[in-house]
């Protein structure tokens, strides 16, 4: 997830934070993003690269946290809980251009009445059909047994479920049922 505040120059090297073990990556996305409204500098960027499984669970791609721009401020973003130190050395231009192909999803696109999973959020880990679809904005019919739910949400946040009409039922995908 790259974590944007202004643009910085593109000579701007990129400094490397050692992650602690066993930190969650979007939880540490959350706590960096917080950490960069703080900060007093016009132009940062910070990379956490992650993707999502196949069951919506975030992945490391690498265990680094990438940031540029933070000249003055890197101290700062590495006493972030969950960030253990800073690397001295920097990586290249080209390693984080990988890291941002690797993180971007291969899915197919989202189209009216395609069956998503929601990943994050009040409805995460349920299932419905996309309603409505423009730029950024998606409408979601989650139908449970009782109610339906139309939730409002942005693309980056829904995964496509693969299945078969007749098992499109299913709203909610438990770890304790499966």
């Amino acid at each position: 997830m790259l974590l944007v505040k202004g643009k910085p120059a593109p000579s701007e090297p990129w400094r490397i934070l050692e992650v602690a073990i066993g930190q969650a990556p979007d939880v540490l996305a959350i706590r960096l993003d917080k950490e960069l409204k703080r900060i007093h500098e016009k132009a940062v960027e910070a990379l956490v690269p992650f993707r999502r499984n196949a069951q919506g669970e975030p992945e490391w791609i690498v265990e680094h946290v990438y940031v540029r721009g933070a000249n003055g401020s890197l101290g700062l973003l590495a006493r972030t809980p969950g960030i253990d130190s800073i690397r001295k050395e920097y990586a290249p231009h080209d390693w984080i251009e990988r890291l941002l192909s690797k993180e971007a999803p291969k899915a197919r696109p989202l189209k009216i009445g395609s069956f998503v999973r929601v990943l994050t959020g009040i409805c995460a880990r349920m299932c419905g059909n996309i309603e409505y679809l423009q730029g950024d904005r998606v409408t979601v019919a989650i139908e449970l047994r009782t109610k339906r739910i139309r939730l409002h949400t942005y693309p980056a946040n829904l995964q496509q479920v693969k299945c078969p009409a007749s098992s499109r039922n299913f709203f909610y995908c438990s770890a304790l049922f499966s």
